[in-house]
């Protein structure tokens, strides 16, 4: 465990004090800082090239940890902030059950080290796994799971990203798109907690392994083992879906005032990915929440929205169209696993636009016959669509990183077809944004609409 615990360290030196919680010593038995002294950041700095008769990491701890009463009255501030997940508390949640699981915390040293180091370094991931660990313990309120069971599934929620703490700042704040070995980077975070988790006296197995397993897919396009089926833990399927919920809805939904419910066609789009006990208790928790009531829009914003999403779904058809000849091109054999990884990856694409509907002729000619002439209903419907191929466009960038991973790590004949959809993904332009629609999404975020 020290090895982490060097690495958080220097990772959040800096920007937060350490304290001595014993008697710090050099080689020689002449004494540093006394027990409960404070070390600052220059200290600490010299300590690290010191020899000392106890290890540094053995001899410190954060000055300001966050404790279970922190966790506590966080999740509640961001669940009383927000309109959606205030509905769903109203309706589900148990005061108590949600206390006892943020008092379990304490129960496993360190695990208070690493959650500040994380609240520090990742301040809104540890807020989106806040409102996971929040939405999973209220999926085992409707499923009636016993205290024990919801405790385990609060833990896996809540430190289900810790990982990415020891990947580097370059890869994970990077804006464009991954190069392969970053990606290959990247794919590690879960393993990395899967270990780490494992020097943690007492850490329910079950938790671990849905932490290992929250990136995996029924279908074996996941990631780091592409596992499938049975071999997946419920609990990490249900984490990962809880998370690419709240992830969209906040990066996506809430900015525009759009409720929680919105994100239902979103989940239906990939309910071949999920066992039915995880879909029904999460579309449970989105049904509890009453849809988005949209202001009105003037008819070139809506002409404009119309031509907006046209283009996205020639985006995605462009792309779609290299990739499917590609794989039209390429015979899978099964000791090649990462090319039938990526065979699954395209296969997972395929089955998430067919759930859509969006690439039917039909309804692609009858988007591009609309006139902008109607109601908030033909908003919504046009907004919907814009919204589901976003969720394509997401896919579309994965499968782009495993292209990428492949086709850097390879020099065959099939890496140097991936790596013709690597050069023209990068090289495509992504639609633009209208400013008319800009503006009307920012209107309608500042009259609270």
């Amino acid at each position: 465990m020290k090895k982490y615990m060097k690495h958080l360290y220097a990772l959040i030196c800096g920007r937060v004090d350490l304290i001595a919680t014993v008697d710090i010593e050099n080689d020689k038995g002449y004494p540093i800082v006394k027990a409960g002294g404070l070390i600052t950041t220059e200290l600490y700095n010299d300590l690290r090239t010191s020899t000392l008769l106890v290890s540094l990491e053995e001899a410190v701890c954060f000055s300001n940890k966050v404790s279970s009463d922190n966790i506590y009255r966080k999740i509640k501030k961001l669940v009383e902030s927000d309109s959606s997940f205030l509905a769903i508390d109203e309706k589900f949640n148990n005061s108590n059950g949600l206390k006892k699981c943020c008092g379990s915390l304490v129960a496993y040293p360190v695990l208070d080290e690493i959650l500040t180091a994380f609240s520090i370094e990742m301040p809104q991931l540890f807020d989106q796994s806040l409102v996971s660990a929040y939405l999973a313990y209220i999926s085992c309120v409707i499923s009636k799971k016993s205290q024990e069971e919801s405790e385990i599934t609060f833990l896996a929620a809540l430190m289900h990203d810790i990982g990415l703490l020891f990947i580097s700042r370059k890869v994970r704040n990077k804006a464009g798109c991954l190069t392969g070995s970053e990606w290959r980077q990247m794919q590690l975070h879960p393993i990395i907690a899967y270990k780490m988790l494992k020097y943690i006296k007492g850490f329910p197995i079950e938790a671990r392994k849905a932490i290992l397993d929250h990136h995996e897919n029924m279908d074996g396009s996941g990631y780091p083992s592409s596992k499938s089926g049975e071999s997946i833990s419920d609990l990490g399927l249900l984490i990962g879906l809880l998370d690419d919920i709240i992830a969209i809805y906040r990066k996506k939904f809430r900015p525009l005032n759009r409720s929680l419910n919105d994100v239902y066609p979103i989940v239906q789009m990939n309910t071949h990915s999920y066992p039915d006990e995880v879909l029904s208790d999460v579309l449970q928790i989105l049904k509890e929440v009453e849809p988005s009531v949209n202001k009105d829009i003037d008819v070139d914003t809506l002409r404009d929205l119309i031509e907006y999403t046209y283009q996205q779904q020639l985006f995605i058809n462009k792309l779609m169209d290299i990739i499917g000849q590609i794989h039209r091109g390429i015979i899978v054999e099964d000791n090649d696993k990462d090319v039938v990884k990526l065979q699954r990856d395209y296969d997972n694409l395929s089955v998430v636009i067919a759930s859509s509907g969006l690439q039917e002729s039909s309804y692609i000619e009858w988007l591009h016959t609309l006139n902008g002439e109607g109601s908030s209903q033909l908003y919504n419907e046009i907004e919907h669509t814009r919204l589901m191929l976003e969720e394509v466009i997401y896919r579309v960038n994965s499968f782009y990183n495993s292209a990428s991973a492949y086709s850097s790590k390879y020099s065959n004949e099939i890496a140097v077809k991936y790596k013709v959809f690597v050069d023209v993904y990068a090289s495509t332009i992504y639609p633009v944004v209208p400013s008319s629609l800009e503006n009307y999404w920012n209107s309608s975020s500042d009259r609270g609409v």
